[in-house]
């Protein structure tokens, strides 16, 4: 675990994924609150939770259960205020129309841009999604991209269903096989990491059983891939260094090059696809 926080901490991208393949997951929902309050379950960094902030007027939560992706999830936030050119007061407060309060893993961080005229709010969440605490119907939003797979899709989508408001809806990003079938050194590289990969006609089926209505599902494009893996690339130098080149540390690097090996193989097989449900 050690070995995977050293990599991922500073990357922007802890998996597949876009700004662009946020938005459009977003584009399929209308809402009928003009003040949401949304859940976004293994935020990592808050790359994606930047976009749900510009994109919807919502007080969200962001959780984790690594407390150094929230610490850089943090840290990424009161950059969005300074980059707007808003003041740095004492105590992680700014002026004009943004301040953040520090308390430790319950960070609240409050900005309103002008550009929107949103009052938003972020906290940060120390937990794990398993065992999350929150109320039944509380969300008008369930948001998960990329990391489902922690829970298991069919957990995930059964225990969250409950946090969700009538009428409200799911979003997360999972593993997908693209067809009926696909070459078994593919299957055996995914299935070793996790047993859940299917079809996405299976992955419908189980968001029906669960109680939700579909909207819409569409696959991440290649693109969002191979930006990924690029900034994945880049990262493995430093990271070998940092750890002066340990057993260990080559092995993890050896299984992130075998999974982009696998990737430029057999992409046209499988992708990260964006499920978005309502709750029925």
């Amino acid at each position: 675990m050690e070995l995977i926080i050293d990599f991922y901490k500073n990357m922007d991208y802890l998996g597949p994924g876009s700004i662009d393949d946020t938005k459009k997951a977003l584009s399929f929902m209308e809402f009928n609150f003009e003040t949401l309050k949304v859940a976004d379950i293994g935020c990592g960094t808050g790359r994606q939770t930047e976009t749900l902030a510009n994109e919807l007027n919502a007080e969200i939560i962001a959780v984790d259960f690594l407390k150094e992706f929230l610490e850089s999830a943090k840290d990424r936030f009161s950059k969005l205020c300074k980059i707007d050119d808003f003041e740095l007061l004492e105590n992680f407060r700014f002026s004009k129309l943004c301040d953040i309060e520090d308390d430790s893993m319950g960070a609240n961080l409050r900005f309103s841009k002008s550009r929107k005229k949103y009052s938003k709010s972020i906290k940060l969440l120390h937990a794990n999604m398993e065992s999350l605490p929150f109320k039944d119907n509380e969300f008008d939003l369930i948001f998960s991209e990329g990391a489902i797979y922690n829970i298991g899709f069919k957990k995930g989508i059964r225990e969250w269903n409950r946090f969700i408001k009538p009428n409200g809806f799911l979003a997360v990003s999972e593993i997908s096989w693209l067809t009926e079938k696909r070459p078994k050194e593919l299957e055996k590289f995914w299935k070793s990491d996790y047993e859940e990969v299917d079809t996405i006609e299976n992955k419908l089926l189980q968001l029906e059983n669960e109680g939700y209505k579909l909207i819409a599902y569409f696959p991440i494009p290649i693109s969002s891939w191979e930006n990924y893996y690029s900034n994945v690339q880049k990262n493995i130098d430093s990271f070998l260094k940092r750890n002066s080149y340990s057993d260990d540390a080559k092995e993890f690097i050896n299984k992130c090059k075998e999974e982009i090996a696998i990737f430029k193989k057999y992409n046209k097989f499988y992708s990260y696809v964006f499920y978005i449900a309502q709750k029925i």
